[in-house]
């Protein structure tokens, strides 16, 4: 591999763990993602610690979305029984008896 090969695998994968940073920072998960779908070659001892450092923050922060997601299903539930046990007993009926 050249030296401009070499130059430029390392411009890319310092893109990408910047952009990963980013996208944890934010709590992008669309980017997230994207970024780990498209994992690069790591060969550094530094650069995968910090890979695998990035990937327990991603690892939380899903996990807390996932704890959100959960606890507004269990809401919705609630309201939906809710509204379906209140419109059960409220049947309308039209009765002309006179």
């Amino acid at each position: 591999m050249s030296l401009k090969n070499s130059l430029q695998l390392g411009e890319k994968l310092q893109m990408w763990l910047k952009q990963l940073k980013i996208a944890v920072i934010e709590q992008d998960t669309q980017k997230l993602e994207t970024l780990l779908e498209n994992i690069p070659t790591l060969s550094d001892p530094k650069e995968i610690e910090e890979v695998l450092y990035l990937f327990e923050e991603v690892k939380k922060l899903l996990l807390s979305k996932q704890n959100e997601l959960q606890i507004s299903m269990k809401k919705m539930r609630k309201h939906k029984e809710f509204l379906t046990s209140s419109t059960k007993s409220k049947t309308a009926h039209f009765n002309i008896t006179t």
